[in-house]
Formats: structure tokens, sequence, C-alpha cells
């Protein structure tokens, strides 16, 4: 290899900075991925890692040789791997290095393998006229031929290099927002299960049978959940079935729920469930019109995860599924028809509801940065006052309804999310807080339609881990 006045000289650097000599310059350093392809040899095997070139002393063009230690090449890590072995090389274990661009100025913000050095693609191995990079010295691995490395041990196989491009570095600060975005919306999905009892079961007293009467309903509630920085929608349909037998109703539901989210940068949380819940009605005083009302039920879920984060000047994806589990213990007491004004009738109730949340760890894939998300766990109780009132309409089988309630939830903060992005650092991002009061509305129509009664109404909150608002639909038949 010929040696020029520019190698010598960056040569003498080396020699005067190994020996701890300031020579007034910091550089600039880059990270760069090298990756190699198996071209020969007996048994598949792999070649890759990682450079650093200082390129305030590296010749752009280029056509030299650089002797180690070298300012311009500050540290090399390449791992060779096969079925019976394993081979880290690092700068010790070669004596010098050919990086030559064939006359041109290679970009070294871009992929170099392909890139045009006076017509031809650097990175070519064949006749060598792109240019070459290479390694050399008393190492089992060695440069053969332009751009390929060789293992010297018979059979040892030899290697093309096919990626020379520079690493993306990426800080906790840059992911930040995406991470929050995806554990503030995985809360949200998961809070659909609030649907499920404030929604679907916000009036018990409406599917309360006489003694030996039977009752089975179909219903659906649909709606938007976008409240502060949400934005998705929410849903719930189900069927059940009822029997009272005189010392209590017990009814039994069965439905499927389904919740998503947008991300930033387009990404998507979606939710999709079953429950299971069970309910009995007891009266407390019949004569009173007092009747309380315990239930529990079982939620199943499936989450899937579409992380979307910028890196550079581009947007790239992550996805994983990973699963929830969710169980929850009611406890309400109505007073129906406890007072009237004219018509009118109005009954109040409170209503205290406990539920524990769990999702499980999981790994996202694809994307430069794939994250890895802890399990966690999440408790909420919460306690509702609120009054239903009914209006017979004239010269009709319908009522208009309505409700108000005021929710108070003790919990202030649910479980924060934690991880890592995985080969980099760690995350355990700060527990979001929530919203701990906020008011329900709600007006509709019900009355019997055909053989059953048909009831519609639309809900809204004012603020909270609800729903914003959503639209609640039945149909009940009694047997």
């Amino acid at each position: 290899m010929k040696i020029t006045i520019k190698s010598l000289a960056v040569n003498l650097f080396a020699v005067l900075g190994a020996a701890s000599i300031s020579l007034g310059a910091s550089g600039t350093e880059r990270p760069f991925i090298i990756e190699y392809t198996q071209v020969t040899g007996g048994t598949t095997q792999s070649l890759s890692g990682s450079i650093v070139i200082d390129d305030s002393y590296l010749f752009n063009p280029s056509n030299e040789e650089y002797y180690f230690p070298s300012l311009a090449f500050k540290s090399l890590s390449l791992t060779l791997t096969g079925d019976t072995l394993t081979e880290t090389y690092t700068l010790d274990d070669f004596d010098s290095l050919v990086f030559s661009t064939n006359g041109a100025t290679l970009d070294l913000t871009k992929e170099l393998v392909g890139q045009l050095t006076s017509g031809d693609p650097w990175g070519t191995p064949s006749d060598g006229p792109g240019g070459d990079f290479n390694l050399f010295g008393e190492s089992p691995l060695n440069g053969e031929w332009w751009f390929t490395l060789c293992r010297i041990e018979e059979g040892g196989g030899c290697f093309e290099l096919t990626s020379f491009r520079p690493q993306v570095l990426y800080s906790l600060a840059q992911a930040y927002s995406s991470l929050m975005s995806t554990n503030a919306a995985i809360d949200s999905a998961l809070s659909t299960t609030s649907l499920l009892v404030n929604g679907a079961h916000s009036r018990p007293m409406s599917r309360r049978v006489a003694k030996g009467e039977k009752t089975f309903w179909v219903s659906g509630d649909w709606g938007n959940d976008d409240h502060d920085s949400r934005d998705g929608s929410t849903g719930l349909a189900e069927m059940g079935f009822g029997y009272n037998f005189g010392p209590a109703q017990i009814n039994l539901s069965l439905g499927k729920t389904w919740a998503d989210q947008d991300l930033i940068h387009g990404g998507e949380v979606d939710v999709d469930g079953g429950y299971l819940m069970v309910e009995s009605i007891l009266p407390v005083s019949e004569e009173q019109g007092l009747y309380a009302t315990l239930g529990a039920y079982n939620h199943w879920g499936d989450v899937d995860i579409r992380r979307r984060y910028t890196v550079g000047e581009d947007t790239e994806t992550s996805t994983a599924s990973t699963d929830t589990r969710t169980w929850g213990l009611r406890a309400r007491l109505d007073w129906e028809n406890a007072f009237s004004f004219k018509s009118a009738r109005f009954s109040p109730y409170t209503d205290a509801l406990y539920t524990k949340t769990k999702l499980d760890s999981y790994t996202e894939k694809s994307g430069s940065f794939p994250a890895h998300f802890d399990s966690r766990e999440d408790d909420v109780t919460e306690l509702r006052i609120g009054i239903n009132g009914a209006v017979p309409i004239r010269k009709t089988a319908f009522e208009f309804i309505a409700n108000i309630e005021g929710v108070r939830r003790f919990d202030d903060e649910g479980d924060g999310a934690s991880g890592e992005v995985v080969g980099l650092f760690s995350f355990d991002l700060e527990e979001g807080d929530y919203d701990q009061n906020w008011l329900k509305g709600g007006v509709g129509v019900e009355g019997q339609l055909g053989k059953g009664k048909v009831s519609l109404m639309l809900n809204g909150t004012t603020e909270g881990e609800a729903p914003s608002s959503w639209l609640a639909a039945s149909y009940q038949v009694v047997f």
C-alpha cells in the first residue's frame, strides 16, 4: 500500500495522541454500524459490529492506510458468530486500516455502501473499482481483497461488506413523548371496563322484574373518550338473563368491549375484550322502595400497540401485543321513587366500585428502537352519588328519563410504566395523575315497544377517566 505524506501526518498525530500530548482539537466522533455477508465457508456464520470515526482526522476523499493507534478511527468491535464459535475483534487485533473513496467525497451522514465513487458504487468487492475498506494485521481475521475479510483458519470463510451506516443515537429525552403517549393511552383503553358498570349497568332498577319472572336483554354502548389529551373511542355489546327468585333477583351478563386511543405521530392502542358479570338485586325494604345491588365481574382483553416515534427526520413504528385482566366488585343502594313532583318521579342512589387491572409485560417488535414494558397493576376505588328521574310522555307508552351524579375517585394517580428501550436505556415514567372529581349526566327515553321495553340514553361527563360521551341502548323482554 502506498504511503503518502497525508497518511504519515495522520499516523504521527496518532502517536502523539497516544502519548497524551494535547493537539488542541476535539474532533467530531461518529459511530457507524458495519455488517458483512458470508460468501464462502463450510458453516453458516455472521460478522457484524461497530466502528467510531473522528471525521476531523479522516481524509474524505481518501486513499489512505491508517496505522493504529489512529486519531481517525477511535474504536472497533467486530463479532464473528457461528454454530460453535463466537469471536470478537477490536483495534488491538489489527495493525492498520485502509479507507479509500476512489476519489469521491462520501456522505458520512448516510449509508456508505452504494454511494457512487467515480460512477462506481462504494462497497463493491468485484474488481475493486469503487474504493476499499479493509483491516490488516496478525489477527485470524484479515483483509483478503476489496471490502472483504477472511478467517485464516481452514474453512473459516470470507465475508463481504454489505452495510456501513451511521448509528443513530437515541436518548430518553427523544423517546419520552412516545413512551408517555403509549402509557396514557393504555390507561385510557383499559378504563373501558368503567363503561361496563357505569354505562350498560348504570340503572340496575330498570332490569328488575317481579318475583318468579324472567328477563332477557341485549344492550350496547358507543362513545368517545376525548378528555384532556385523549383521542379515542370505546364501546360494548352484551346480552343478559335474569330471574327473580323472590329473596333476590340474579342477573348474568356476557359481553364484548372494544376501545382505541390515538397516539402521537399516528400511533394507536386497540383493546378488545370480553366479560362475564353477575349481579344480585336484593330488596332491603320493598315498602320504602330500597334495593341493594351487589355485583362482580371479570374482564379479559387483548391489547395491540403501535407506537410511532421520530428518529432524526424519519418516523418509525414499533408494535406489540399483550394481555390484560380486570376484576371488579360493586355495591349500590337505590331508593326507588323516593319522592315526586307532579308527574315526575325521583330515585336517589349511591354506588361504590372497586376494580383491579393487570397488564402483562411486552416487548415491541420492528423499528430501530423497540421498547420493553414491564407488567403493571392498577387499583381504582370510586364512589358515586346521584339521582334518576322519570317523567311520563303524554299519550305515549314512553317516559323521559334523566340522570345526574357526582363521582369521587379516591386514587389520585395510576401506576407508571417502566421498562427499557432495548439495549440502550431504562425508563420509569412518572405516574399519571387521575382526575378525582367529575360530574356525569344523561337524558333519554324509555318505554314499551312491541313485546319488550326499549331504552335510549345519551350520556356525558365533565372530565375524568370515564368516556367523554356515549349513547346507551337496550331492549328487554320479560317472560
